[in-house]
């Protein structure tokens, strides 16, 4: 039983990052996932994981990971 400007405290003091940081960092983390484990487009895949556009995906992908989608994929499926 939190209010929700609890719930964001909560949420930055034990991750250090803010609540809608920190869904980003999880929906690009299980993005990765996915990049490396399926034949799915880069598109789809943005789309799957709630990005209506693959170019803003791609921008904050490669913030986290320092490389591109299409990289990433190159480097570990071969």
């Amino acid at each position: 039983a939190l209010s929700r400007s609890q719930l964001h405290r909560k949420i930055k003091f034990l991750t250090g990052l803010s609540t809608s940081a920190l869904m980003t960092k999880i929906r690009l983390d299980l993005a990765y996932s996915e990049i490396t484990n399926s034949t799915l487009s880069i598109g789809e895949i943005a789309y799957q994981f709630g990005y209506n556009d693959p170019t803003n995906f791609t921008k904050l992908y490669k913030k986290q990971f320092q490389e591109t989608p299409s990289e990433t994929r190159k480097r570990l499926v071969k």
